[in-house]
C-alpha cells in the first residue's frame, strides 16, 4: 500500500487540527516503526512477551500522542535535526521500559507461552532504510553531545561506555578514588541531560 508523501510539518499541523485523514496517515506511516521498536526492546524479556501485550502497547503509544489534545505532537519542534520518526521511536521505547518496570515486581517464572508466531510477523532482521536512518541520526546526536563534554569527561565515556571497563578499573587508569569516579560519572550524566534539554528539547519532551 502506497503511503502519501506529505511533509512532516504539514502532517503534524493537520493532526493537531483534528484532521482524521491526517491521523490515519500518521498511523500508517509510523505503525511499523513502533511495532519494531517495541519488539526489539522487549524481545529478551523472560518469560517471553506475549503478542497481545505488544498490540496493547502499540495502541497505547498512539493514545499517548492523542492525549490532552495532542499535547505530545504539539511539543514536537523538530530542532537540531530531530525527526518525528526518531522522536516517536523514543516515546515507544520509553513506553516499553515503563511496562517492564511495572511488571517486574509481579512477574511469574511459570509459563510464558511461545512467541514464534510474533517472531514470524516481526523477524529479527537487518534494519530497513528508515531504521538505519534513525540509527544514523542517533549516532550523530551522541557524537555532538560528547563533543561538548570536557576532555576528562570524554575520557571517562570512552573507558566506561565504549570499552566497558568497571569503575574500579577506571579508578586505577585515571588515578582517582572510586568515590571520585562515581561522582564524575554522576556529573557527566547531569551534564548530558543539560545538553539534551538545551540543544535537543524534542528528545526530552518525548
Amino acid at each position: 500500500m502506497s503511503i502519501p508523501d506529505i511533509p512532516e510539518k504539514e502532517l503534524l499541523a493537520k493532526c493537531i487540527r483534528g484532521d482524521k485523514q491526517a491521523w490515519n496517515l500518521l498511523i500508517l506511516r509510523y505503525s511499523k516503526l513502533i511495532s519494531h521498536s517495541l519488539y526489539h526492546t522487549l524481545k529478551h524479556k523472560n518469560p517471553p512477551i506475549q503478542p497481545e501485550v505488544i498490540d496493547d502497547l502499540h495502541q497505547e503509544v498512539f493514545c499517548s500522542l492523542m492525549a490532552d489534545d495532542y499535547r505530545k505532537l504539539r511539543q514536537f519542534k523538530g530542532k537540531n535535526g530531530c525527526s518525528l520518526a526518531n522522536w516517536i521511536r523514543i516515546i515507544t521505547v520509553r513506553k516499553a521500559i515503563d511496562h517492564l518496570r511495572k511488571e517486574r515486581p509481579t512477574e511469574s517464572i511459570e509459563g510464558g507461552g511461545s512467541t514464534s508466531e510474533y517472531a514470524t510477523e516481526y523477524p529479527d532482521e537487518k534494519p530497513n532504510p528508515e531504521e538505519e536512518a534513525i540509527e544514523s541520526e542517533e549516532i550523530k546526536i551522541t557524537v555532538e553531545v560528547i563533543k561538548k563534554l570536557t576532555p576528562r569527561q570524554q575520557f571517562f565515556v570512552e573507558l566506561y561506555y565504549h570499552r566497558g571497563l568497571s569503575i574500579a578499573e577506571i579508578s586505577q587508569i585515571m588515578k582517582l578514588d572510586p568515590n571520585a569516579v562515581h561522582q564524575l560519572h554522576h556529573r557527566i550524566r547531569e551534564r548530558i541531560k543539560e545538553i539534551l534539554l538545551n540543544d535537543y528539547p524534542d528528545l526530552e519532551a518525548a
